[in-house]
């Protein structure tokens, strides 16, 4: 079973912080690789429409992002670049760290 998390806040989503959990927006679940593959470059392909930033990590995260989109943050004082993010988990885990259930790569290139 895999998972397409869509998330935001002040990082990127390979960065799995304590708590990044806290961050998910959405979560969509599917039962094959395919499927879970064609929903995660349906977004991007969305997202780089309307973010002037993105980024892409091998297995399966990105992330999109315009300047000046920033969020006050009290706990730091200072203010933090508000990212959105997508990734594919396996089961809940990170690609990587599954057995090779999954490409390894994404080769997803967009036009701008």
């Amino acid at each position: 079973m895999y998972q397409v998390i869509h998330m935001h806040g002040p990082d990127e989503p390979w960065w799995f912080f304590e708590g990044w959990e806290q961050m998910i927006d959405e979560e969509y679940v599917f039962e094959t690789w395919e499927q879970a593959k064609e929903k995660y470059h349906q977004l991007c392909q969305q997202y780089q429409k309307h973010y002037e930033h993105h980024r892409y990590k091998k297995d399966y995260m990105a992330a999109f992002w315009n300047d000046g989109d920033y969020y006050y943050c009290q706990d730091c004082a200072d203010d933090l670049q508000n990212y959105q993010g997508f990734l594919i988990l396996n089961r809940h885990h990170r690609l990587k760290e599954t057995a090779s259930s999954a490409p390894m790569s994404c080769h997803l290139k967009l036009k701008k």
